[in-house]
């Protein structure tokens, strides 16, 4: 076994007023690491399109004859203990922690298609279902790269390239919702372990509506709508009406 870290670092060093908290999230991740000697090697990219960047990692981990790549974006903090170690163990093409996103409204960023014909441009609306955090291993429809495992022959499985946003015309914003919609058009499952979350630095329980919720809700959101969303955001400082929110809807299965 051998497993590639991949940094793909996009805005360095400018994770809120309190600097870049993702350091010492990493560094403990490696020191946790039981794997054997060897196992484990770091690769940061910088300087360069994210894209480019995340197909370099990729290239990088075949040169290495790595078994996974693991994907941690360069603003990830309070990485769970032993969550390395979990992951390998779930034996899965794809795994990733649960997160929230980083901006307003701080929704968060594990998803099921309500419709699987539906364009990623539209990834939250009246047609898509949000998953919540309920508890253990999941099959989902699409992952970030907030903290990801992947195996090696996923690549092997999906066609080049791998990573691509530019392409919005097919409905793709960004390189994680391409790669997603490949491993669903070539039965690669994805899962969340959604006991193991991650956090955004500079998003916490004084500042994200969602943790509030979750710190009072522990083990499911529920079904989330503005007039519950709302009070929660004006007690984190946000000045928001219902008006400005979309519904969001409950997880189908």
């Amino acid at each position: 076994m051998k497993i590639l870290l991949a940094c793909c670092v996009v805005d360095y060093n400018q994770r809120d007023g309190r600097g870049n908290a993702f350091v010492p999230s990493l560094i403990k991740l490696i020191q946790g690491w039981d794997g054997p000697p060897g196992s484990l090697e770091f690769l940061e990219v910088f300087r360069t399109s994210l894209q480019m960047a995340q197909e370099g990692c990729v290239r990088r981990a075949i040169d290495i004859d790595a078994t996974h790549i693991l994907f941690v974006e360069d603003d990830t903090t309070r990485i769970p203990d032993g969550i390395l170690r979990k992951f390998v163990d779930y034996d899965k093409d794809v795994v990733a922690a649960f997160s929230y996103a980083r901006h307003y409204p701080y929704f968060p960023t594990i998803f099921r298609k309500g419709n699987k014909d539906i364009s990623w441009n539209d990834i939250i609306g009246p047609q898509t279902i949000l998953v919540t955090p309920y508890t253990g291993l999941r099959r989902v429809d699409m992952v970030p790269f907030q903290f990801t495992l992947i195996k090696m022959d996923v690549f092997e499985k999906i066609p080049e390239p791998w990573f691509e946003f530019s392409r919005k015309i097919m409905g793709y914003n960004a390189t994680d919702q391409y790669f997603c919609q490949s491993c669903l058009e070539n039965e690669v499952e994805l899962w969340c372990d959604t006991d193991s979350v991650v956090q955004h630095a500079g998003i916490d329980g004084a500042t994200a509506a969602f943790n509030v919720w979750m710190q009072r809700n522990p083990g499911s959101l529920g079904i989330m709508h503005p007039a519950q969303i709302v009070p929660l955001l004006r007690e984190c400082g946000v000045n928001v009406s219902a008006e400005d929110l979309p519904c969001v809807y409950p997880e189908v299965f």
